[in-house]
């Protein structure tokens, strides 16, 4: 995850207003899921999604009460919290939120997975 945003930041074409950190729509699916009023987010003119190819989708994730179906990306990275083995990293992509966000969270709730080549 780290090299797909960190190459996608650096490419100009991708960067929403000019700005590095808005890379979601060049990520999220021209199908994203619920839209947004958020210039740049992902769910903002959808028809402007997807410059990567990379076609992320808003199927939420499973494991609780509400799951964000519609309104976030969620996936798996192969990284494991270092201070707590019960958790690990994963990336998302959320309808109103420009950017891609790292985070961690338990390893027995459902995030996508998405295989890249190396």
């Amino acid at each position: 995850w780290t090299a797909l945003t960190t190459y996608v930041s650096g490419q100009t074409g991708f960067q929403c207003d000019g700005n590095s950190d808005n890379i979601a729509k060049a990520l999220a699916s021209k199908q994203f899921g619920d839209e947004s009023t958020v210039d740049c987010a992902a769910g903002y003119d959808l028809e402007n999604n997807n410059a990567t190819g990379f076609s992320a989708l808003a199927a939420g994730y499973g494991g609780d009460l509400d799951n964000f179906f519609s309104r976030s990306a969620n996936f798996w990275s192969a990284t494991n919290d270092p201070t707590d083995d019960s958790m690990a990293y994963y990336r998302y992509i959320y309808n109103i939120e420009p950017g891609v966000t790292a985070n961690t969270y338990r390893k027995e709730c459902s995030f996508s997975v998405r295989c890249l080549k190396d």
